[in-house]
C-alpha cells in the first residue's frame, strides 16, 4: 500500500498512468490518497472520489486529529493517526501544492510568497517530522528507525517539506533571493537554465502558455543505489519539468544535496544518509504519466528524458516491501 498526499484528480490520474503502464508495479498494488478533514479543497476532492471509483486499487481516506503550528514538531494529536498510517502501508509519496508559511520555519512571510493550504500543510510536515526526526526537535526517536529502509518520496512541494520538517528553510522566492531578479519582464530575459517555471504564463496568461518548464538539472551523486538504479550516473544531466519559485536553502537534519540547477544555484533533489529510499526531488516525475493527450512534458521528452522517467518510478517501485502484519 503506497500512501498519496494531496490525491487531487490529477495527483491520482498520474498515478493511474504510472500504475496502468506498468512502469510501478508490486504484488497487490494498492494508491491509498490520504487528505485532512480540515484540508478545504473539499470540492477537488469530492471530484477524487469519481476517479478513485473507476480504479478498484485506489482508495481515499480523510484523517481528523488537532494540529496548530506551536504543536507540529512534537508528539501531538496525530501522533497515533502517523504512527497507524506508516506501520500499515509500504511507502509514502508527499507530492507538490501551494507554497509552506514561512511562519513554520522561522521567517516572515514574503509578499512573493502565497500561503494558500495552510492545512495541508500541517498535517504533512508534522508527519515528515515523525518520520524523518528533525534538527528541530533532536530528542525526537524518528519512526523510519523501525523500518530505516521504507520509501518516502518528495516531489516539488514534497521535498521542501521534507527539508522545512527536519529542520531546514527555503529560499521564498528563487529570482529574487538568488538571481535578484524582482520583475517578470527582467526574469524573461534570464537564461533558460535559470528560469523554474514558465514567467510567460504570468506575464501573458492570455497567450495560452503553461506554467511548468522543461529544462536540465545535473546529478551530483554517483554512489547512491537509488540513483543507479534510474540509471544515474555522476555528472549527468537529465530533462524533467518544474513548476515551482521557492526551493532548498539551509539543509535540514541528516540531508545532503544530490542534485541542482545546471548552474549550481538551485537544489533539485535531496537524499537522507541515515535511511537510504528517503528521496526528494524538486522536479515532477509524475507528470509524463498523464498521457500524451493531457501531459505536455510527455510529448516533448526526448529518449533519454523518457527513459529516466520510467527507471525513476521502476525504480521506487522495486524498494516496496510487503507490510508485516
Amino acid at each position: 500500500m503506497i500512501l498519496v498526499t494531496h490525491p487531487t484528480p490529477g495527483i491520482l490520474r498520474s498515478f493511474r498512468g504510472i500504475v496502468d503502464t506498468g512502469t510501478l508495479s508490486a504484488p497487490n498494488l494498492a494508491v491509498v490518497g490520504v487528505r485532512h478533514a480540515a484540508e478545504i479543497e473539499r470540492d477537488r476532492y469530492a471530484k477524487s472520489q469519481i476517479v478513485a471509483r473507476k480504479y478498484p486499487w485506489i482508495y481515499l481516506k480523510t484523517i481528523d486529529c488537532s494540529l496548530e503550528p506551536g504543536t507540529l514538531f512534537k508528539d501531538n494529536a496525530c501522533t497515533p493517526t502517523f504512527k497507524a498510517l506508516f506501520r500499515h502501508s509500504s511507502a509514502i509519496v508527499f507530492t507538490g501544492g501551494a507554497d509552506l508559511p514561512p511562519a513554520v520555519y522561522g521567517q516572515k512571510t514574503r509578499l512573493t510568497t502565497s500561503i494558500r493550504t495552510p492545512r495541508r500543510h500541517y498535517w504533512e510536515l508534522s508527519f515528515l517530522f515523525h518520520l524523518l526526526g528533525s534538527a528541530r526537535a533532536p530528542e525526537h526517536k524518528p519512526l523510519l528507525d523501525e523500518r530505516p529502509d521504507y520509501p518516502v518520496l518528495g516531489i516539488c512541494l514534497g521535498m521542501q517539506a521534507m527539508n522545512v520538517a527536519a529542520g531546514g528553510t527555503l529560499h521564498q522566492d528563487i529570482l529574487t533571493d538568488i538571481y535578484r531578479v524582482t520583475t517578470y519582464e527582467d526574469a524573461e530575459k534570464l537564461p533558460p537554465e535559470q528560469l523554474h517555471r514558465n514567467v510567460d504564463y504570468f506575464l501573458h496568461p492570455a497567450r495560452g502558455k503553461r506554467s511548468g518548464l522543461f529544462h536540465p538539472v545535473r546529478f551530483k551523486e554517483s554512489k547512491d543505489p537509488l540513483l543507479a538504479a534510474m540509471g544515474i550516473s555522476h555528472d549527468r544531466l537529465v530533462k524533467v519539468i518544474s513548476i515551482h519559485h521557492q526551493a532548498v536553502d539551509r539543509l535540514g537534519k541528516d540531508l545532503e544535496v544530490i542534485a541542482t540547477s545546471t548552474d549550481g544555484k538551485v537544489v533539485e533533489g535531496l537524499r537522507h544518509r541515515r535511511f537510504p529510499n528517503v528521496l526528494g526531488v524538486q522536479f515532477h516525475p509524475e507528470y509524463y504519466f498523464l498521457g500524451p493527450e493531457k501531459s505536455y512534458a510527455a510529448r516533448i521528452m526526448d529518449e533519454g528524458a523518457q527513459t529516466f522517467h520510467l527507471r525513476f518510478w521502476q525504480a521506487f517501485g522495486k524498494r516496496l516491501k510487503p507490510v508485516r502484519k
